[in-house]
């Protein structure tokens, strides 16, 4: 072996190195960019805050509502939200989902720190047939339908909503309506006491 052979050896040996750091440094990029992906198809989000309004209750729910899909196709929209059920407030919190929307998952931690309760217990789904209205479904956080106090506690909550595509329902404008709270007038029951609408 001469010189000149000794050489272009190196450089191939060197060149083949260096070829083997670019690819795994390009290889190591690629899975970082995807597990570091943050708003992956987010199209738009909106925050939201509604309390009772009570007068001596604090009811309340905090949150965001990010609407996902590619480009600007909705596929999903996810409502992920911080609750506070006041200990003396039978209403607890609703979440409701727009006409042409339905649930697909909902998780729920409420209420948090108290051993003796289970979070699926404070949680109920409803729907509705009625063709004209405005929601078709919606989620009831802490809502004690007796008109008894719920005993209170705080959670989050996350509802996940898909397209209905069975459903011929759709409105043009289409919100997620949140409701806190409740309180008696005049011996008349009131849910929700405090409303806001979030337009997805």
């Amino acid at each position: 072996m001469n010189k000149k052979t000794g050489y272009v050896l190196i450089l191939i040996f060197i060149a083949v190195i260096a070829a083997g750091i670019i690819v795994s440094a390009v290889i190591s990029n690629e899975n970082s960019s995807e597990i570091l992906a943050v708003n992956h198809d987010v199209i738009r989000s909106a925050g939201f805050s509604v309390n009772s309004g009570s007068i001596g209750q604090n009811t309340s729910a905090a949150g965001t509502v990010f609407v996902c899909g590619p480009g600007e196709t909705a596929e999903n929209i996810r409502i992920a939200a911080r609750v506070e059920v006041d200990p003396g407030d039978w209403g607890g919190v609703a979440f409701y989902v727009p006409a042409g929307w339905k649930v697909s998952g909902v998780l729920s931690s409420y209420p948090e720190g108290d051993d003796r309760s289970r979070p699926s217990d404070y949680a109920a789904t409803w729907t509705t047939t009625d063709e004209k209205s405005e929601w078709s479904s919606w989620v009831e956080i802490g809502r004690i339908r007796g008109g008894l106090p719920a005993a209170g506690g705080n959670g989050t909550v996350v509802i996940d909503l898909v397209p209905d595509k069975a459903s011929a329902r759709n409105i043009s404008e289409p919100a997620i309506m949140v409701g806190a709270g409740s309180e008696e007038k005049d011996g008349i029951k009131i849910m929700e006491t405090g409303l806001i609408k979030v337009p997805v």
